[in-house]
């Protein structure tokens, strides 16, 4: 998340998401989508794609994938 919003670690919000990021829109999360993916070798379904707004969320999805 730093990385694809240009924070350092500790300017990044304690419990991320897309309301408490301005950087976040509809582009930048498809390509936060993209890295995530990249980087844990995982593919998220498309329809749960819009739906993973925090980091919380993407954590999840990510012990899902590799569960």
């Amino acid at each position: 998340m730093c990385d694809v919003f240009d924070y350092r670690e500790p300017e990044l919000p304690e419990n991320p998401d897309q309301g408490s990021i301005d950087k976040w829109d509809s582009l930048e999360h498809l390509r936060l989508i993209m890295v995530v993916e990249s980087e844990f070798g995982i593919k998220f379904q498309t329809e749960r794609i819009p739906h993973l707004t925090s980091l919380e969320l993407l954590l999840s999805e990510i012990e899902k994938a590799h569960g």
